[in-house]
């Protein structure tokens, strides 16, 4: 935890987190306050920072050759226009036009797929995915992007209404908000397990 002002012999501890983004708000603040009005500080925290760039580029050349996807196309979210696409275990969200929806599924097991990486948390990530059909025409996944993607999975089993939400995100520094809601429609418990009479009232009106 910091506390007061950051001396310049504290600071070498916590500049790596502050890269990694592992440092709460308050300490991220106070770490950028002294890198703003510290030249020597920044110069050793630009330095950490395109070192940490340059080995995992050179972790991703000697090991991303070596990556074999599978890629399995779930169901397409028409209000936010985007596939939901899950990469070897890791869900990524693909924008696709609803006028191309059909046509991008149709053509599925032979689109072109041309993923690119990123290092993160120590793991090799799709960071981008390029998904070209036949006429030429290319999707792209990023994590940079915004999108969000909900996809409702309806049980007739005429039950009481009972709406259960489940979400999660792919990873990556941009934010893709990925919903499913579960649905269950149908008849109350009064309807169900009414006992049986055989015996005839008179006075019973229904």
């Amino acid at each position: 935890m910091l506390r007061g002002h950051i001396k310049c012999t504290d600071i070498s501890k916590y500049l790596l987190k502050y890269i990694n983004f592992d440092l709460c708000g308050k300490e991220t603040l106070q770490v950028a306050m002294h890198l703003r009005n510290c030249p020597v500080c920044m110069e050793k925290y630009s330095l950490l920072k395109r070192r940490k760039k340059f080995l995992e580029k050179r972790f991703l050349e000697i090991n991303a050759s070596n990556i074999q996807l599978t890629y399995e196309l779930g169901a397409y979210d028409a209000d936010n226009e985007v596939y939901l696409v899950n990469c070897s275990g890791q869900d990524i969200l693909v924008p696709v036009p609803i006028a191309d929806a059909k046509t991008f599924r149709n053509e599925w097991e032979n689109i072109k797929k041309e993923p690119k990486f990123c290092v993160e948390n120590d793991y090799i990530a799709v960071r981008e995915a390029t998904f070209t059909i036949a006429s030429g025409k290319s999707y792209q996944y990023s994590n940079d992007a915004l999108l969000n993607y909900t996809i409702a999975d309806v049980d007739y089993n005429f039950e009481p209404i009972d709406i259960d939400d489940y979400s999660s995100s792919s990873s990556g520094k941009g934010k893709q908000n990925i919903n499913r809601v579960t649905i269950v429609a149908g008849s109350a418990d009064v309807d169900i397990d009414i006992p049986i009479n055989d015996d005839n009232n008179e006075n019973t009106f229904a």
